[in-house]
């Protein structure tokens, strides 16, 4: 398969827009009905399009009263067609192309303006000693004085954003954040975070002018072109942090701004919020701003008692965008079980892990996209026993090519209901061919800790027939053809939209959650352990020829094991590897396949010449 590279592309004016946006982050919340009736409901979708429903997943529209009524299926169907038809219009515009994407390797510098409103204020005394900290701050540093006796202390990110990419790239990209501000823009909170009427569930109407009014509130303080690491005259990246509440939480405001980055035209606007006619294009010290990101100060909803600094996940899944990553959420709202990894993956519902302190690493996937790692391929002949340290310690994943032929390939269901040309059939089946798995041993440890499941995480990706990763990619939004998902241990993997519609409850999405990863306990028909994976449907193929046996993982080192091809705990160790005998003599180390191993590694399993399994 083609190595797959983030892309990135030339300057040149924009003609269309491009924007995305968090997805609803679960919860629960109190609505009022036409009638009257209090209800329990949750949000579903994202900024472009969102509703709420009932526990049993009885759809709701908001009425012009700011009360709920009751809609049919088909009536949230035809909606949601709507956007999605919208939204393809404005992501499709012919010859247009975009800045390039944020640098993703080195230590580029990003412009972070926090920007307040007329009736919202940030909550602490120095908001840029406390977004420096929440953005720059080293491990270990304690946070700022002043913020202790504003917001809760028992909501504390694990590390800052800085943190989290540098251990993510081990060190490879250390991003620093210039924060300036606060600044206050001319109109209340709700002026720029309302929702277009003219728009279904659609953008906020407002917010390109907060962002335009706070770049020019700063631009006799700051060179932006210091921002623009290529040269290619568009500041690289603008990004806002606002006072406030985020639209993206269940009962939270429609008024509210929800999270979002992209690329857009910005315009000037006057001292008193009025846009500039002729339009003035948003430029400063010769460089133009297109690339944006927004993002919330404060978690949750303003009836709780004592503010929460947001969660740095949301910011770090937005600035993911900046950098070319895609959503891996179904972006169409089509609710599918088996279609995305959830809470496994940032760019999905990753984001909010441990109310989004402590958000999910990148994955070895996304890793390989930005050049960071690159997993070990096995052979696909060679059977052995293999080991597999944590994840976190040094990015090692093991990588396992479809071994696509005439007997199983095939046409995925999903994919067409007419009949196919040999031309496209040979295109698919090239497209099988680029298939692959790769495994991930996970540990609740460091950035994975909040994480519901641990052990051997096995990710199927599909994508043979792209050179290039996009952020416009969307790649799980066709049912049943997922590009980006894992292949769950208890075999399924549990749409959050689904919980609490009659379908499951939150304690069973919990449940499967942690039973993602090999081994499984207890989980089988007859109570047994899931621990092998002897077949796997890819989209174009079914492969039982590469099959993982014994998969087990050690409680006290977090190691995984597995045998891969054979499985050897059918035929035992071969006595050539151990000498039971030699007790006088000096130990020797092999690996698990049986080589000897001059110098071993700290932390690694193997068999000594004395017929033991050790940990060195």
């Amino acid at each position: 398969m083609m190595k797959k590279i983030i892309l990135c592309l030339t300057l040149a004016l924009m003609s269309a827009t491009t924007m995305f946006a968090v997805k609803a982050k679960p919860g629960i919340t109190q609505l009022q009905l036409v009638d009257g009736t209090i209800v329990s409901a949750t949000l579903h979708g994202d900024e472009h399009f969102s509703y709420y429903s009932l526990l049993d997943g009885t759809p709701l529209k908001k009425s012009d009263n700011g009360k709920y009524e009751i809609i049919s299926t088909e009536t949230l169907n035809a909606r949601k067609a709507t956007v999605i038809n919208t939204l393809k219009t404005r992501a499709s515009g012919i010859g247009s192309t975009y800045p390039s994407y944020f640098p993703h390797t080195g230590s580029p510098k990003a412009l972070v303006i926090l920007v307040q409103f007329q009736d919202v204020k940030f909550k602490s005394s120095d908001p840029v000693a406390t977004f420096n900290h929440y953005l720059n701050a080293d491990f270990g540093t304690a946070v700022p004085s002043q913020d202790v006796s504003v917001f809760n202390q028992e909501d504390v990110n694990y590390g800052s954003v800085k943190e989290y990419f540098k251990e993510c790239s081990m060190g490879q990209f250390t991003p620093q954040f210039d924060i300036v501000g606060p600044v206050t823009v001319s109109q209340k909170s709700a002026y720029y975070g309302a929702d277009d009427k003219n728009v279904q569930n659609g953008t906020d109407k407002n917010f390109k002018q907060m962002i335009s009014e706070a770049c020019n509130k700063v631009a006799d303080k700051i060179d932006f072109s210091k921002y623009d690491s290529d040269g290619d005259k568009f500041v690289d990246l603008v990004y806002i942090i606002y006072a406030g509440y985020s639209q993206s939480i269940s009962g939270n405001s429609d008024d509210y701004l929800w999270p979002k980055s992209g690329t857009d035209n910005f315009y000037k606007y006057d001292e008193n919020g009025k846009e500039i006619s002729p339009l003035k294009y948003l430029i400063f010290n010769g460089c133009r701003v297109c690339r944006f990101g927004i993002n919330n100060e404060l978690n949750g909803s303003p009836d709780s008692k004592i503010p929460s600094i947001n969660g740095i996940g949301l910011f770090c899944h937005e600035f993911s965008h900046t950098m070319g990553l895609p959503d891996h959420y179904d972006t169409e709202y089509k609710d599918a079980d088996n279609q995305s990894p959830e809470f496994w993956d940032l760019m999905d519902a990753g984001e909010y892990t441990y109310d989004g302190y402590c958000p999910t690493p990148y994955t070895p996937w996304q890793k390989m996209l930005m050049g960071w790692a690159t997993p070990i391929t096995l052979d696909g002949t060679q059977a052995g026993q293999y080991t597999l340290e944590p994840y976190d310690l040094a990015s090692k994943a093991y990588k396992i090519e479809a071994d696509v032929n005439k007997d199983n390939f095939r046409i995925n269901e999903n994919y067409s209901s007419t009949k196919l040309s040999d031309k496209k059939k040979k295109e698919l089946k090239e497209r099988a061919k680029g298939e692959f798995l790769l495994l991930q041993n996970i540990r609740n440890e460091g950035w994975y800790k909040h994480l519901l499941g641990y052990g051997l995480l096995v990710w199927r990706i599909d994508y043979g027939d792209i050179d290039q990763v996009h952020l416009t990619d969307n790649p799980n939004d066709t049912i049943g053809i997922p590009r980006v998902t894992i292949v769950p241990a208890d075999g399924l993997i549990i749409n959050q939209a689904n919980v609490g519609n009659k379908k499951y409850t939150i304690d069973e999405y919990w449940e499967n959650c942690a039973n993602d990863p090999f081994p499984a306990y207890g989980i089988g028909k007859d109570g047994s352990d899931i621990n092998s994976l002897t077949e796997v449907k890819f989209n174009w193929s079914t492969m039982t020829t590469r099959p993982l046996y014994n998969i087990a993982k050690d409680e006290a080192t977090g190691i995984v094991s597995f045998d891969y091809l054979k499985d050897f705990k059918a035929t035992g160790i071969k006595n050539t590897l151990l000498d039971k005998d030699a007790t006088s003599t000096p130990t020797e180390y092999f690996d698990l396949e049986g080589r000897k191993i001059a110098t071993p590694l700290k932390g690694h399993l193997y068999i000594t010449n004395k017929g033991k399994k050790v940990i060195y």
